[in-house]
């Protein structure tokens, strides 16, 4: 993998195992190291995900990879990511931190609903990749 992926992936990923498969959630942070971050989502089926390089257990397997998943953004429409607000030329201090966690912990109904139900909040976009392009037989000529 390459380094700017792992950097911005500092904390990992969250894992749950449920009966429906593995929910995953990464807590993605701008290129470049800048302060900003969004929460990708989705469940990895439990019996893993094959892929070009082989198998991957479920737990294993990054939300990007799946064919369907949801992405939380302070604002969807523009996607813009969560950053952390502070006056210009003032360094943040912990009251400032402390706003952006309760307003990041507030969502978190939001991403159960896109667990869960595969729904989306008003912060959530859903994101999928088709299995395969259909093929319009039509056009082919022999």
């Amino acid at each position: 993998m390459d380094r700017e992926f792992i950097l911005s992936l500092p904390l990992g990923r969250l894992r749950r195992v449920r009966e429906g498969g593995v929910d995953l959630i990464e807590v993605n942070f701008a290129k470049y190291r800048r302060a900003a971050f969004r929460i990708l989502a989705g469940v990895a089926p439990k019996e893993g995900l094959m892929t070009l390089t082989g198998h991957w257990a479920a737990e294993d397997v990054y939300v990007g990879w799946l064919n369907e998943y949801f992405v939380m953004y302070a604002s969807p429409r523009w996607r813009v990511s969560f950053t952390l607000w502070h006056w210009p030329h003032q360094s943040p201090i912990q009251d400032d931190y402390d706003k952006l966690a309760k307003r990041v912990a507030g969502f978190v109904p939001e991403l159960e609903l896109a667990l869960r139900e595969r729904r989306t909040g008003p912060h959530m976009r859903r994101f999928v990749i088709p299995r395969h392009a259909p093929i319009n037989r039509t056009d082919q000529r022999l």
